[in-house]
């Protein structure tokens, strides 16, 4: 029998003991406006969408004022911020990014690609304007309210942009949990005070991405004004020192150098103290060769 398919007399406690009449009544499954019709069976997954550039440009902000050091530098571990965000829920599908030139180059496009993103990359007009990418996301989260009908989950936005309130409403009214993860200094008010005068039971879900930057932003360079732990060996990578300072609560500097050398910055030194020991902690064959103390840096070699 279609599932779709009830007998009425599902509907009553009894039934005439003689009768062999069964009345079947298909029930709609179609999702309309009104909250609640039609909700057969709702779904814990979370689906996960990003606009890349609003993302990027308002983050790289926050981080560069409350890391004293330079935008360019910068980055956002798209994975991490996932992870992050995510916790131990379970995703329904790949998570769908889209963005533009520059924050979104053909290098990350294709990492973000390779690492299980849904990725859209859109060119810019010719007056540098982007296009498409907020039509992307919006098109994306109305394919997963379609494909789930009836069954809805919670839609993970990242994005401050305001012009994605319609499509916040009509998911709140369909059920759907919405949940706006964005920077506090970025986001719009028409989606972080969205409502509904009609169903003021129906809220959307902030969450400042700002206290937590941490643990999936960091920055590659050259910082000549902080104290650095510098290390010698080729088995220290970027997942390596990105786990000691997310563990360790401490944002992420560092650059690797040609000659297979990479340093890891830190503004105290207690902070230097702390990745020093991770480290040896961590490899138990390094060995501290020298230890100098200078005005603005302290700096150890460690041979791996």
């Amino acid at each position: 029998m279609n599932n779709n398919l009830q007998q009425i007399s599902d509907y009553f406690s009894e039934q005439p003991p003689t009768t062999n009449l069964h009345i079947l009544v298909q029930l709609s499954t179609v999702a309309t406006e009104q909250p609640g019709a039609s909700v057969v069976n709702p779904t814990e997954l979370v689906f996960v969408f990003i606009d890349n550039t609003n993302v990027c440009i308002q983050g790289k902000k926050t981080v560069m004022w409350s890391e004293n050091i330079l935008k360019d530098t910068i980055s956002i571990d798209h994975g991490q911020l996932v992870n992050y965000i995510v916790g131990k829920r379970k995703l329904g599908d790949d998570p769908v990014i889209a963005g533009s030139i520059p924050e979104m180059d053909d290098t990350l496009y294709e990492y973000l690609k390779r690492i299980g993103f849904k990725a859209n990359k859109f060119d810019r007009n010719l007056e540098g304007q982007e296009k498409e990418v907020d039509a992307e996301v919006c098109a994306s989260i109305g394919d997963v309210m379609e494909r789930y009908n009836n069954r809805p989950g919670t839609i993970i936005l990242l994005a401050g942009d305001g012009d994605y309130g319609p499509r916040i409403r009509r998911a709140l009214k369909r059920c759907w949990t919405v949940e706006i993860w964005f920077w506090k200094t970025g986001v719009s008010p028409r989606i972080k005070d969205i409502n509904l005068p009609d169903y003021p039971e129906l809220k959307m879900i902030y969450v400042d991405l700002s206290p937590d930057y941490k643990k999936f932003t960091s920055a590659y360079g050259v910082f000549k004004r902080k104290k650095y732990l510098e290390i010698h060996g080729n088995f220290v990578n970027y997942e390596d020192v990105m786990t000691c300072c997310v563990e360790k609560d401490l944002f992420c500097a560092w650059c690797k150098f040609d000659n297979g050398s990479l340093k890891m910055y830190c503004n105290t030194f207690d902070d230097w103290k702390v990745i020093k020991n991770y480290m040896i902690n961590k490899y138990p064959q390094a060995r501290e060769i020298i230890q100098v103390g200078a005005f603005d840096q302290i700096l150890t070699f460690i041979q791996i």
